[in-house]
């Protein structure tokens, strides 16, 4: 029974307050969802103090404001006050109404046919609190119903598109689900008659909008046109950012320097000019481009973390990433302070290569892989045999690896891994049962458990891991993947982990291999489904929770990503992290555990206690915290 039941009472409707719990449960303004959606349906039911009922939806709605059940019932609460929505609110509040209570009321106004009203309340809500989900939840809806657009004036339609183009990063960050959006949004800009007193604002904020939705070959030809109609600065710097993500660098830069020359006082230019070297990781230009801006503006609140990150990619100088995180400590306000910090994060900017005694013997072997002279215990084309011995268990994902190398180059050689003892425990064995395996073992000789998969899942997997990781990114670009394939491709997906596509040539195995494991989680992450009864879940367990390897780390972070992107996860996900720590083994060290401490300290809500504890792990193993 639910805690909120036993509140509440179990009998009939009449007796379910009989000793007047639900009026003392009014001091419960906070709760989860159920408590809000019980209140609120309580309420309604009993038609005694629907304000309140209005206010615990209104919070069930800004949790997630695309609800159907929620939305429902917020239709519930029209109807039942539909000819005056106004009564809702009318009781006096310390402080005023909530964010979430003025959504509410936008809501309602829209669905009264109030819609200039509506969205008038909706855009200042957005605005102050930089909070997209109305947007993308309502007022698409409202917007393309015939004639709604039109019955705007034009003053309110380019606030909305360019709060829109606000809220959106460039086409490189943008899920799938943010795609069909803003493809929605260019249908509704379709509709907008632009004035001629609008006409150099709105066309910006129109190729903007083209461009994030990477609409690329329309937004440079309607940006080559606004410079032709209207040069300037607008203009030279629309047609800039479209060549920018098109990887048109030197016309980028033409333009950008052009829309200097308009506005010399303006850094604004400048800074998108060193942003697009950054990207490229061409830091002289980078590093020169903000200098120039600091001259002038020496705490540049964009400019002076961007530098600072210049320097610690140029130099690994910590002392670099310690002014990003301290500019970002003093104003947690800073976009870029944060953006930028997360960049040196490992597991978030980057990926770091794996550890332990077959890696470090990997590293030593490879030149002499890729030589053309014979391999020092290879003769006469009899195999070579590396002797390597080991304390404990390594992760059969290096073995794998070896293998990799060796195929690649076309050497005749093997690994033998002796092993002293095996830790309990047994980190051959998962921690509970999954329903794939990923690795089998004989005695202490793994080999891939799961089939080899089809081609087409194996070429998908490959293009995302040919990609740089970045994590924003990287899920960006695994969400777009993961719409062309259907949920039951998970079992295949994640067999790709252990049947990875041949090393790419300039490729080192010991970056290759990781990326592959982490781009199939990612692309499991993203498939759809019910996140409790799906197939892309019980993949992710099965690679979490199965023998003690590299792809332990790869679902490790996607795991986090899902959690970070939808809150309603994150226990679930720190379960599983739970579970996987108390699967330690007693003695050696074990390859995920930096992976697991970094990542759980990622999650959201996490207690301050247990944040403190993971703090201290991570100290005491010597990483960084």
């Amino acid at each position: 029974m639910g805690w909120w039941t036993k509140i509440m009472g179990s009998g009939n409707r009449r007796s379910a307050d009989h000793d007047g719990s639900l009026r003392k449960a009014k001091t419960l303004e906070n709760g989860p969802p159920e408590f809000h959606r019980f209140v609120a349906q309580q309420e309604l039911e009993l038609g005694e103090d629907l304000p309140r009922g209005a206010r615990h939806l209104a919070r069930l709605l800004g949790a997630a404001a695309s609800d159907s059940e929620s939305l429902r019932l917020a239709e519930q609460y029209f109807q039942a006050v539909r000819d005056n929505p106004q009564e809702l609110f009318s009781e006096s509040q310390a402080g005023g109404k909530s964010c979430e209570e003025e959504a509410l009321r936008a809501w309602l106004l829209a669905r009264s046919g109030r819609l200039q009203e509506a969205l008038e309340l909706l855009l200042a809500l957005v605005d102050a609190h930089q909070n997209a989900s109305y947007l993308e939840a309502w007022v698409l809806d409202w917007l393309e119903v015939p004639g709604a657009v039109e019955s705007l004036p034009g003053p309110m339609m380019l606030r909305l598109m360019s709060l829109v183009s606000q809220q959106y990063p460039e086409w490189r960050f943008v899920t799938n689900d943010q795609q069909r959006i803003l493809n929605r949004y260019v249908n509704v800009m379709r509709r907008w008659k632009i004035t001629e007193d609008q006409a150099e604002v709105a066309e910006m904020t129109r190729i903007e909008v083209l461009r994030k939705a990477g609409r690329f070959s329309e937004a440079v030809r309607a940006a080559e046109q606004f410079v032709r109609q209207h040069p300037g600065w607008c203009a030279f710097m629309s047609e800039a950012l479209v060549r920018r993500e098109m990887d048109q660098i030197d016309a980028a830069m033409d333009l950008f320097q052009r829309a200097i020359d308009c506005r010399p006082d303006d850094p604004a230019a400048r800074l998108e000019a060193a942003d697009m070297y950054l990207d490229r990781e061409q830091w002289d230009r980078a590093d020169a481009s903000y200098q120039q801006v600091l001259d002038e503006h020496p705490e540049h609140s964009w400019a002076l973390p961007s530098r600072w990150y210049v320097q610690w990619r140029q130099t690994d100088d910590r002392q670099y990433r310690d002014r990003i995180r301290k500019i970002l400590n003093d104003d947690s306000t800073n976009q870029r302070a944060r953006e930028l910090s997360e960049r040196c994060t490992p597991y978030l900017g980057f990926l770091p290569e794996p550890e332990g005694v077959t890696a470090e013997f990997l590293r030593t072997i490879r030149p002499q892989m890729e030589g053309t002279e014979p391999l020092e215990k290879e003769h006469g084309g009899v195999n070579a045999e590396f002797v390597l011995p080991m304390d404990y268990l390594d992760p059969p994902s290096s073995r794998l690896a070896f293998r990799m190398l060796a195929e690649t180059y076309q050497r005749k050689a093997r690994l033998l891994v002796q092993v002293r003892s095996i830790p309990r425990p047994d980190p051959r064995k998962p921690c509970r049962p999954v329903k794939y395996l990923l690795w089998t073992y004989h005695e202490t000789e793994p080999a891939p458990a799961a089939p080899v998969p089809y081609p087409t899942i194996v070429q998908h997997v490959r293009e995302l891991a040919m990609q740089p990781y970045e994590y924003r990114t990287s899920w960006a670009s695994a969400s777009r993947a993961a719409a062309r394939l259907e949920a039951t491709d998970a079992a295949g997906i994640l067999a790709v982990m252990v049947h990875p596509p041949p090393l790419p040539e300039g490729q080192d195995v010991l970056g290759w291999l990781p990326r592959v494991q982490l781009a199939a989680a990612l692309l499991l992450a993203q498939l759809d489904g019910d996140w409790h009864t799906s197939l892309r879940r019980d993949a992710l367990l099965a690679a979490l929770w199965g023998p003690a390897d590299w792809t332990t780390i790869a679902a490790i972070i996607a795991l986090t990503q899902v959690a970070r992107r939808d809150r309603s996860t994150a226990s679930d996900v720190r379960e599983a992290f739970s579970l996987l720590a108390e699967h330690r083994p007693c003695d050696g060290t074990y390859c995920y555990e930096r992976a697991l401490l970094s990542n759980w300290l990622l999650l959201p809500d996490i207690p301050n206690k247990e944040r403190r504890s993971l703090e201290k792990k991570l100290r005491k193993s010597k990483w960084e915290v």
